[in-house]
């Protein structure tokens, strides 16, 4: 056999080729690989957009789907402000108009959605903007949940849809501006805790001077008090750190 290839390889020829002929095996060549056709580069450029686009959605939903200087993105919300005036004595609702314009022209310039929601608790008077929305915001409920404990109640959640608080979820932290500002506007009229036991209550909440909070919700008192709450969610935190005393300073102005 050594000598058959030896042969053969002194005669130019390959003494493997022929050795597979002699057995009657032929070998195949190996073809040279094809380059990418239509479809392979469509499936690879819709992979790349999909994933542009699911990194996008993601970024966006971050912010609630509001960009600084953008309108919110979404399906339209006919419902973004709601101005309830319950006596004839209040101001023309046109007046309430005003400050809701200049929210919201201050707040569209902001990443993330801002809502608020106003009391005049003597007036029976409440405006706001996305005051139905809701927020994650644990630390302003703090002051449902210690009411709970207050008064020795031993579900807070059911204390808190009897307070009409209906949107509200204390377990998760979310809550409406609307609906913490039901809570305080009945905390101040003492139908959460009675008179005679406010005072032990309220050095519970008291902050700086006459402003009964927790983080940007609370009663502002006053010749004429309200109660006012401001939340924001998907906001930028250093932007939202300079904006809510601007937004608490714009209402306070309005209603003083």
């Amino acid at each position: 056999m050594f000598s058959y290839r030896r042969e053969k390889e002194e005669e130019g020829e390959d003494p493997q080729e022929e050795e597979g002929k002699r057995l009657g095996k032929k070998r195949k060549k190996k073809e040279p690989p094809k380059p990418w056709g239509k479809t392979e580069r469509a499936l690879v450029a819709f992979l790349f957009m999909g994933m542009a686009v699911t990194a996008g959605a993601l970024a966006l939903s971050a912010r609630a789907w509001k960009l600084a200087g953008l309108p919110r993105l979404g399906p339209p919300n006919i419902s973004f402000e709601k101005t309830y005036i319950l006596d004839s004595k209040t101001e023309n609702p046109e007046d309430v108009q005003q400050v809701i314009n200049e929210f919201r022209i201050a707040t569209n310039r902001l990443t993330g959605v801002y809502g608020f929601n106003v009391i005049r608790v003597h007036e029976q008077v409440s405006y706001g903007v996305n005051e139905d929305e809701v927020f994650e915001a644990e630390e302003i409920l703090s002051p449902v949940t210690f009411a709970a404990e207050f008064l020795l109640e031993k579900d807070a959640q059911a204390f808190a849809r009897e307070l009409g608080m209906r949107n509200t979820e204390l377990a998760s932290g979310k809550t409406t501006p609307g609906d913490v500002a039901k809570f305080y506007e009945k905390l101040w009229n003492g139908r959460v805790v009675d008179f005679e036991s406010q005072d032990e209550f309220f050095l519970k909440l008291r902050r700086e001077g006459d402003f009964i909070h927790y983080g940007s919700a609370g009663i502002m008192a006053g010749d004429s008090p309200f109660v006012l709450v401001i939340m924001s969610k998907g906001a930028i935190e250093n932007e939202k750190a300079e904006a809510i005393p601007e937004l608490q300073g714009l209402i306070f102005d309005f209603e003083q």
